[in-house]
């Protein structure tokens, strides 16, 4: 790993009636992702139950997952965040103060639900 590589392990659950939805858009999300120069990796994965599931994604630095939520902040990301309750979220490496402070409300535990832990090199 990159010494400058910021790594997120986000876990959440499917609302049940748009669980067809959401798999027919995941293969955008990681098309889109992957395309991006400053992805190093972004994957779903399904959990133990079929509403369950886990992106795992990494970005070179902190300026790349900036951009990354930047572009991310339109159509597909909206309409995915309207399929799932976020349940956890990880963020591991040396994140810059621009983006820890685009993602406190996780970190400070202001987004209700959501367990989150930032693990720094």
């Amino acid at each position: 790993m990159g010494d400058q590589e910021i790594t997120f392990i986000i876990e959440c659950e499917v609302k049940a009636d748009l669980a067809s939805e959401f798999d027919a858009l995941v293969p955008l999300l990681e098309s889109v992702a992957n395309d991006d120069p400053g992805t190093v990796e972004y994957r779903w994965y399904r959990g133990p139950t079929p509403t369950s599931m886990c992106l795992y994604e990494r970005y070179r630095d902190s300026e790349a997952t900036l951009a990354h939520i930047e572009a991310f902040g339109h159509e597909p990301t909206k309409r995915y965040l309207d399929l799932i309750e976020l349940t956890s979220v990880i963020m591991i490496g040396p994140a810059s103060e621009q983006l820890t402070a685009q993602l406190a409300p996780f970190f400070e535990g202001s987004v209700p639900g959501v367990t989150a832990v930032w693990y720094r090199t």
